[in-house]
């Protein structure tokens, strides 16, 4: 009987019969001549032994039965001891055992190795059971209490991805026999698995313990991650060693813990390893998974048409990651332009005003696009770009361009072309001494200025018959220059263009002339308006002018026969050509 049964009787009055039987006795019950009653002392543990006399009374027999059990732990002979060894007859309390050597053998050997079964027992008046009982009660110890064993320390090391996790773990003291030491990994936020294990973020399948004289072993562990470590003597500190594994996957700082005890130890003692994959890890060359972000050019795109970008992340993450959007117009007007959306996956969205876009975990690329606006003005090649913005482990930033062009050079078989065509209106005819009139078209505005050539070709009309070749664009009149090049402000779709013709008295007839309009740059195309001066009175208006000649002949007079008949024929207008009349001779 141990002192765990004990215990579990100590509500009621407990005797060790002479059977050496511990037994609890009943309410009204005494105990009987011979036995022992065996007492624990409150908040000490110690133990009280009684000896119950023939006539019923009890002796207190601790410190006898403390002498005999201590004698029998250092081998000596009780019978030997002589009045030490007498029972104390009378007293009713003793002092409680000393705990001062160790048994290592049975109660039967040590009684048998001694005359303490004749001499002893005697001598207080035990029987052998009793004896054998009151031994394993008192437990007395023949040496130095063993040191107990507790892990002490579990370091928490923080590690690159992919690198060795090394957990230290320290012990209370120095083994001196075997212990066992039971360990548990448990997942944090770090998964483990096996290292071809989708997933997985550490190895928990196997680990390697390293003890101080560097000697190895590895250990598998158990499906609940549990796995015990014999510790030889002589170890104060070991190291257990777990493989982390690799990936691309952006993950952030994961944890994962290691506890352990030991069989005295009911509370365990807890590291925690980091593994880092976002720079931040020891060493020169720290794994880094973070993402950096990039974005494709749209290129150049019709003016109409949409302008697609890409961006992409270098890695995966494992959680939803951010970016920023940004429109930035460049010479591209907001009106030009429709509105930013992006998909990730769920159908197009328009970026917030804040251009915050979140990226689904897992995912390394998503659209991004903007409709341009189409219309009839000419705007010339329009660059505009998007900016991306890592926020976060997003690292990095990029920008993707693109040009709208609407002047016919744009992709595809039917490309946008805004450009203008140039004509010019004849001035038809007009009298001599009045201007003609021409107009100039474009057959689209201009988001900027654009010019024209013109030109003046006389024909058949000479340059004294003309004035000055003018425009006015909205400014007033203004002579064309020498070069002939006429700048067209921004939005004007025409402007108008005059000549005057010189009045004089000399009749020329119909005389022709143009001027011939040509585009420059993006102006495309040729025209050329034509006008003719009349002076024969067939001209507009109700007074044409008229420079024919009138013809008149004078009288001869009266004159000698055989005189001459002299006549003058006059034209009232000289021409610039010549000219014909007819004469008649009339004999009367």
């Amino acid at each position: 009987m141990d002192r765990v049964a004990l215990s579990s009787l100590m509500s009621n009055v407990v005797v060790i019969g002479l059977d050496g039987n511990l037994r609890s006795l009943e309410s009204g019950q005494l105990p009987q001549p011979g036995e022992l009653i065996i007492e624990e002392v409150s908040d000490t543990s110690e133990l009280i032994v009684q000896q119950v006399t023939p006539q019923g009374s009890s002796i207190n027999v601790t410190d006898d039965v403390t002498a005999l059990i201590e004698a029998i732990a250092s081998g000596e002979d009780p019978a030997a001891l002589g009045e030490d060894f007498e029972p104390a007859a009378g007293e009713e309390s003793g002092s409680s055992p000393q705990n001062t050597g160790a048994i290592d053998r049975t109660g039967a050997e040590l009684l048998a190795s001694t005359n303490f079964e004749t001499v002893g027992i005697d001598g207080i008046g035990l029987s052998t059971t009793q004896a054998l009982s009151l031994l394993d009660l008192f437990r007395v110890i023949n040496g130095p209490v063993p040191p107990t064993i507790l892990v002490q320390e579990i370091s928490s090391p923080t590690i690159n991805e992919g690198d060795q996790v090394v957990f230290d773990i320290t012990l209370s003291q120095t083994t001196e026999d075997n212990t066992d030491v039971i360990l548990s990994l448990l997942d944090g936020t770090a998964t483990g698995g096996s290292a071809d294990e989708n997933g997985s973020d550490y190895v928990n399948e196997r680990v390697l313990i390293t003890f101080s004289d560097g000697t190895t072993e590895e250990v598998s562990v158990g499906e609940s991650g549990t796995f015990t470590i014999s510790i030889p003597p002589g170890e104060s500190d070991f190291t257990v060693s777990i493989d982390s594994i690799d990936d691309s996957v952006f993950e952030g700082p994961e944890t994962f813990t290691l506890s352990g005890t030991t069989e005295e130890q009911s509370t365990p003692v807890t590291g925690t390893a980091t593994i880092l994959d976002d720079g931040s890890g020891p060493g020169s060359n720290p794994d880094d998974d973070r993402p950096a972000v990039t974005m494709s050019d749209a290129g150049t795109v019709n003016e109409g048409e949409t302008a697609n970008f890409k961006v992409t992340l270098s890695n995966a993450s494992e959680s939803t990651v951010q970016v920023e959007l940004g429109l930035n117009l460049g010479d591209t007007e907001v009106g030009d332009l429709g509105t930013l959306e992006y998909n990730t996956g769920s159908g197009w969205v328009a970026v917030p005003n804040d251009g915050v876009v979140t990226v689904p975990a897992g995912q390394t690329e998503f659209d991004v696009r903007i409709a341009s606006v189409d219309d009839a003005v000419y705007e010339g090649p329009e660059d505009f770009s998007v900016t991306v913005t890592g926020i976060g482990a997003v690292q990095g930033s990029d920008t993707g361009t693109a040009t709208i062009v609407d002047d016919g050079t744009g992709p595809g078989p039917d490309p946008d072309d805004d450009r203008p065509n140039v004509t010019i209106s004849d001035a038809g005819t007009i009298n001599e001494g009045e201007t003609a009139n021409f107009k100039v078209t474009l057959s689209n505005a201009s988001e900027s200025t654009v010019q024209v050539e013109l030109g003046l070709n006389l024909g058949d009309t000479e340059a004294g018959d003309l004035g000055t070749l003018e425009y006015n664009t909205g400014s007033g009149w203004v002579a064309v220059p020498n070069d002939g090049v006429v700048t067209v402000p921004a939005g004007q779709t025409e402007f108008d263009v005059r000549i005057a013709s010189i009045d004089d008295a000399v009749y020329e007839g119909p005389e022709d002339f143009s001027v011939t309009v040509t585009g420059i740059g993006a102006v495309q195309g040729s025209d050329t308006g034509t006008a003719t001066i009349v002076d024969d009175g067939t001209g507009p208006g109700s007074d044409p002018d008229d420079d024919r000649p009138n013809v008149t002949i004078t009288d001869a007079g009266t004159i000698n026969e055989g005189d001459t008949a002299n006549f003058k024929v006059t034209l009232s207008n000289a021409s610039e050509a010549e000219t014909q009349v007819e004469l008649g001779l009339n004999l009367g």
